[in-house]
């Protein structure tokens, strides 16, 4: 099944119980309007309004990457990267250690210069993740990036480069 929106935790062990509520409540205000929707939910609870669970393998992950129309996350530069990718512009919503959510302020710091790097879209609360939400269902253009296959063009030609260099013969050096 393939689902519009795709919502993932990662793998911390701390709850991130506010993303997945925010999710449901999305959800529900839309009622039958609703896209299909699944939540990767760790440690929290699971959705009540998506389908969830607690984890998937890397496999399913990329899987559910390349299918989405939507990628939300939480704000570890692993599972950003994952989405960049799969040729996403994710919805971010950090982990807020204040709120015992992680150990820090990382993925507060991080999410805040990829959004000023237009990496990403930044969600800081739950009426800026319904709007991202509601933007990216009206027009899915605006969350694709297309970095993630050109950037990783561009590392392949550079290792092609670097291999061809040392597998060349030695030249003949003059002394």
């Amino acid at each position: 099944m393939s689902f519009q929106v795709f919502v993932t935790v990662g793998t911390d062990h701390h709850r991130f119980d506010r993303l997945i509520t925010w999710i449901d409540e999305w959800l529900n205000h839309l009622g039958d309007d609703a896209p299909s929707c699944f939540v990767q939910h760790g440690t929290s609870d699971g959705p009540s309004v998506a389908i969830g669970e607690p984890y998937v393998t890397h496999d399913r992950m990329e899987s559910l990457l390349r299918e989405a129309t939507i990628v939300v996350s939480h704000g570890g530069p692993s599972t950003i990267a994952d989405a960049w990718k799969a040729g996403h512009r994710p919805i971010v919503l950090p982990r807020d250690d204040r709120l015992g959510e992680h150990v820090d302020d990382h993925q507060m710091k991080f999410a805040a210069r990829m959004a000023a790097a237009e990496r990403i879209h930044f969600a800081r609360s739950l009426d800026d993740l319904g709007r991202l939400l509601a933007e990216g269902m009206a027009d899915a253009q605006m969350f694709r990036n297309g970095a993630g296959v050109q950037e990783t063009a561009a590392v392949v030609a550079r290792f092609e480069a670097l291999v061809e260099t040392l597998l060349r013969p030695p030249s003949a050096k003059s002394h």
